[in-house]
């Protein structure tokens, strides 16, 4: 087992199995003995659920993008037209992981914010789950992190309100997921609620990434944890990146204490100010020992959330990036409903009736 962004696709394995699945029965073979391609296959575009005592439905959801097909699946209501939603929610990829989310989470969330009258969109970006475009490009972890891929995520909203869904949404995401999330709302201003699991930065830089790995081992090296500084050395290209780093020479002079770059609070606090202005309701959600809860407290954001008073902190109480417990789903989940509760609250009269 390998890190999902660096699984490979096994082509050949495909090849044989749907060759072998076209071929033609064998003389004398019964329809019993046929392939499972020739037998009748009931065929549906849509499926449709209970989840409690409400019925929703889920479909596929396609649409081109420049000239790449983007995949997902919508959860919806049934009961009342998609139009008179009060908003939509987009839950994004969790880096490599398909649109299931974490853990199968965001089919829950998806099933469960349909039946409360909220359609949900699970979206596979580029060269990720079902969508187009070649999975390889994410061997590096800064592939996950270029800017077009917030773009993706806007084009998503231009095609569900071309589909007649209504032009507000909620758009939530874990890991780079949160980062497309985070700058897709400072590009579109149709985005009225944030949820934003383990972000590991407000903007991407190799010189933050290695600083962080330097702090980090730091305090491996303190303890005496040398096997575990070892293998952050190994891990992911880190050797290469801080390499690459030093070369541009700019880790020493742009680096202030042990991960922050000076030239970077500005723009950060510009960020969260836009969404503040606009009264984006956004939720930070950090699961104990993130990079992102240090650098906070190395900045003084932490002490400045006053600033921000769209903005809620909270923490997963647990040191793991993916929440595997299910007590601590549990208590994600919680903080996810709450968060779309925050965000329907916060929406004009007419769309909280609806």
């Amino acid at each position: 087992m390998t890190h999902p962004q660096f699984a490979e696709t096994p082509h050949e394995v495909f090849a044989h199995s749907l060759s072998w699945l076209a071929a033609e029965p064998a003389p004398g073979a019964t329809d019993g003995d046929a392939p499972a391609a020739r037998r009748p296959v009931a065929r549906a575009d849509h499926a449709d659920l209970r989840v409690g005592a409400v019925t929703i439905r889920e479909a596929p959801f396609e649409f081109d993008y420049h000239g790449q097909r983007l995949a997902g699946v919508l959860a919806q209501p049934t009961a009342t037209p998609v139009s008179e939603a009060p908003i939509c929610a987009v839950l994004l990829n969790a880096g490599a992981v398909r649109r299931i989310g974490p853990n199968r989470m965001w089919v829950e969330a998806a099933r469960r914010w349909a039946a409360l009258g909220v359609p949900t969109l699970r979206l596979d970006a580029v060269g990720l789950g079902d969508s187009d475009g070649d999975e390889r490009l994410y061997y590096r972890t800064s592939e996950f992190y270029r800017h077009e891929i917030a773009d993706q995520v806007l084009a998503a909203l231009d095609e569900l309100e071309a589909r007649g869904f209504p032009g507000r949404f909620l758009v939530g995401g874990l890991c780079s997921g949160a980062y497309w999330g985070f700058h897709a709302a400072l590009a579109d201003e149709r985005v009225r609620g944030l949820i934003l699991v383990n972000l590991w930065a407000f903007v991407w830089s190799e010189e933050i990434a290695v600083a962080r790995d330097a702090r980090r081992a730091r305090m491996l090296l303190r303890s005496g944890a040398w096997r575990e500084v070892a293998r952050i050395a190994v891990g992911e290209g880190r050797i290469g990146r801080m390499l690459r780093t030093k070369l541009r020479g700019v880790v020493g002079a742009a680096r202030r204490d042990e991960g922050a770059l000076v030239g970077l609070d500005e723009a950060i606090d510009d960020a969260l100010g836009r969404l503040r202005d606009r009264d984006v309701q956004t939720l930070l959600l950090l699961s104990l020992g993130e990079p992102l809860s240090d650098d906070l407290r190395d900045d003084g954001r932490i002490d400045r959330l006053a600033e921000w008073p769209n903005l809620r902190l909270e923490r997963i109480p647990l040191a793991d990036h993916i929440f595997r417990p299910v007590w601590a789903q549990q208590h994600v989940h919680r903080a996810l409903d709450e968060a779309l509760t925050r965000t329907l609250g916060n929406q004009p009269a007419g769309a909280r009736s609806a």
